[in-house]
């Protein structure tokens, strides 16, 4: 049992272990509203990306961020967003580098503020700036197992423009104190148990307080990165970049490195020192952070090859044995790490040797690696094209949204279309997208999701009291209470429920509320929530097959009676006489002037169905099932036709209804729909009415003196001229949109 138990936690630990990843957040920052532009931030941010992948940082898990990717400028907003969007992605124990490169101030209260486009020299805590020490707070919280900030930046700066160009700013400064960097990996092991929850914590800056970093634009770089990615431009200098001699390059030696090389070359420019500091939180010197292994021996080989000599002069042999010791010591490295594998630069100069015409596979070689290398650049430049044009899209959206959002109230609907824009951007196939428009859009949709969970805390508060009131007036309407005192009653539920029926969204209790408010004269009226469907079936009509979007509206829940009729018209014109029965021998004109009257009596405008309105509510609306005929399978159940119906029309609402609740929309009486007769069209359709003009109207639904095959909810060769009547086959059933 033991063992099982401790299986699983093994299990658990090598589970947890399994997602920490190396994550990290580039930022280059070059165009200044009120300081002096640089040149070299975006070559930093490259050059920096290059190296941590070479260090095992996966693509998808570097943001690399540059203003040129923001209209030019990247305001401290723009900066701040990206850092908490970042950090939304940070898991427990991850190793996360954070990287700047751009300007820098010390602020009165002592902390170090990193610029945006916007930055503010006067007052940096309050205006275009984000402290460094924010910046680590917004990271530790996500409690990863380590965080390195890189700062590329001036600690004073240099106005744009008029006096005081080129004179450094005093302020008071957090003293760094540099601690002494040791690289060198201990070879006592550390355990699990011995390392500390806590997140390790190291902040490099690239210039000491007071002094400036200085740019090498013949590199297009700062002084600082461009010797943090020596590496880069001389891939065999690992034996120099490697402080220590251990066989593995850590950001320490690269900060060592920098710091040996910096010296060397602000002497020889006639520049300011320029000293690089180190810290720990606490003052706790950690293990340093592995980058990569690199094959010494190969290093020094290709070092000869080339004629160049170390930077620094060392003992060769031993220190080859030592890297060889540490190398083989498996339990020393304590992790899987990558091999440097530095980027090859193909000669594009194909060299023939006429002496050896067998070079010509050489030469063929050759320039396969040539056209393979273009390949790849079109490939790029293909696809640097495909992500601007879907960068471009989705902030065109992203404006859009948030300019509508103004415009809503219902904070549902805003979350809605945010929500909406956020799934599509998270979509993206392009890591880079998503880093520039997450930033802009994840506040927004925070504070708006925030704000929508608070008012459905609400709406669920008060749903149990309006549900009860709906049911009371449901009944009140049914109960002998004088017309005069309903209204009343009606009146003071409206009042108290109609700000909170806007916005609630039960779909249920909707439909009851506005049902309370529809006149009685036709009786109940069914709600029929829009939707989308393929109208005109195949196997019954030839007609083309095509998607057909409406809006909500209410429709008849039976046809038209003949006491619905009379009461409206004044006349009965149905062969077939009883109030429960269907008028019928009507006329399209006839059917159009009992909804003209029936609108003035009724203050409400009702009319004909579209055709599209009737096949869509016989077919059962958005909860169809998909029935043959109108509410099922079997004919019998819901149809009055030639079969059952003993040559006559039938009482309303005895056969079983549909899925919405509607009666008889398969057999007993034809009925008129508003359209012209005509064509399907070939395209989707929103809200038809048909065609614009015609000799006749359209019938649908098929009648107690036609077979099965005419009572099909698709059929629809039934047509009759606005005037005719001689059928006592034909009624209707009338229409309202929804208020």
């Amino acid at each position: 049992m033991k063992s099982k138990v401790l299986f699983i936690l093994v299990l658990a630990l090598l589970l947890n272990l399994s997602y920490a990843k190396r994550t990290a957040m580039l930022v280059g920052v070059q165009n200044y509203k009120a300081f002096a532009s640089l040149e070299a931030c975006h070559g930093d941010v490259d050059a920096m990306k290059e190296l941590l992948e070479q260090g095992g940082f996966e693509d998808d898990h570097i943001w690399a961020l540059k203003d040129a990717s923001y209209g030019e400028m990247l305001t401290a907003s723009d900066l701040f967003s990206n850092v908490t969007a970042f950090a939304r992605g940070i898991q427990k124990g991850d190793e996360v580098v954070f990287f700047f490169s751009g300007h820098g101030i010390g602020g009165s209260d002592g902390k170090n503020y990193l610029l945006g486009a916007d930055g503010n020299i006067d007052n940096p805590e309050k205006y275009g700036s984000i402290s460094v020490e924010d910046i680590k707070q917004i990271l530790k919280e996500k409690s990863p197992s380590e965080v390195v900030l890189i700062v590329d930046a001036c600690r004073n700066f240099v106005k744009k423009e008029g006096k005081g160009t080129g004179e450094k700013i005093s302020a008071k400064m957090n003293t760094g104190k540099g601690i002494k960097v040791s690289s060198t990996i201990g070879t006592e092991p550390v355990t699990p148990s011995e390392k500390s929850d806590k997140t390790i914590v190291k902040t490099i800056y690239a210039a000491s307080e007071g002094q400036q970093s200085f740019e090498r634009k013949d590199k297009n770089k700062g002084a600082f990165t461009y010797y943090m990615t020596y590496l880069l431009d001389s891939p065999n200098s690992a034996m120099d970049i490697d402080m220590s001699k251990d066989g593995v390059i850590t950001i320490e030696d690269l900060v060592q490195f920098a710091d040996n090389r910096l010296g060397d070359y602000t002497r020889s420019q006639g520049l300011p020192s320029m000293n690089p500091v180190y810290q720990t939180e606490g003052g706790i010197t950690y293990e340093p952070f592995m980058l990569f292994r690199y094959n010494a021996e190969k290093v020094v080989q290709e070092q000869k090859k080339e004629g160049a000599k170390p930077i620094f002069q060392y003992d060769e042999k031993a220190e080859l044995e030592k890297i060889k010791k540490f190398t083989e010591n498996k339990e020393y490295l304590k992790e899987e790490l990558p091999v440097y594998q530095p980027k090859v630069v193909q000669d594009k100069t194909i060299k023939v040797d006429d002496t050896d015409l067998s070079s010509w596979k050489l030469a063929m070689a050759q320039e396969d690696e040539i056209n393979k290398a273009k390949a790849e650049e079109q490939r790029k430049a293909t696809e640097a094209k495909d992500k601007e044009k879907i960068f471009n899209e989705l902030k065109s959206k992203y404006n859009t949204v948030i300019a509508d959002l103004d415009k809503t109230e219902d904070i549902f609907a805003k979350h809605e279309k945010l929500e909406n824009l956020r799934d599509e951007v998270n979509a993206s196939k392009y890591p880079e997208v998503k880093q520039k428009i997450l930033p802009l859009l994840e506040p927004v949709y925070q504070k708006i999701k925030e704000s929508k969970g608070q008012k459905q805390a609400e709406l669920e508060t008060l749903k149990p009291q309006f549900e009860k009131d709906i049911k009371d007036m449901e009944e009140m309407q049914t109960s002998s209470l004088s017309d005069e005192l309903k209204e009343k009653y009606l009146d003071g539920f409206k009042k108290k429920w109609a700000d909170y029926a806007r916005i609630q969204k039960d779909l249920n209790l909707a439909r009851k509320y506005k049902m309370l408010f529809i006149p009685k004269t036709l009786g109940e009226m069914i709600y029929v929530e829009g939707g989308t469907f393929q109208m005109c079936d195949t196997k019954s009509d030839k007609k083309p097959m095509h998607n057909v979007t409406l809006s909500d509206f209410y429709i008849g829940k039976t046809e038209i009676t003949q006491a619905q009729y009379q009461a409206v018209m004044g006349e009965n014109p149905s062969r077939f006489k009883a109030d429960n029965l269907p008028v019928e021998s009507v006329t399209w004109n006839d059917a159009v002037e009992f909804c003209r009257k029936l609108s003035q009596k009724d203050g409400v405008t009702y009319r004909l169905p579209t055709e599209a309105e009737w096949e869509y509510a016989a077919r059962g609306g958005s909860i169809s099932r998909g029935y043959e005929y109108s509410g099922s399978v079997n004919i019998e159940e819901v149809t009055w036709y030639t079969s059952n119906s003993g040559r006559t029309t039938h009482p309303v609402a005895a056969k079983k209804p549909n899925e919405l609740g509607i009666y008889d929309m398969s057999g007993n009486v034809w009925e008129w729909c508003s359209d012209w007769n005509g064509d399907y069209p070939n395209g989707a359709q929103t809200n038809p009415t048909g065609t614009s003009s015609g000799s006749y109207h359209v019938l649908r639904g098929g009648g107690w003196d036609f077979d099965a095959y005419y009572c099909k909810v698709a059929f629809r060769p039934g047509t009759g001229s606005p005037a005719y009547s001689n059928f006592d086959g034909i009624g209707f059933r009338v229409i309202r949109r929804v208020e």
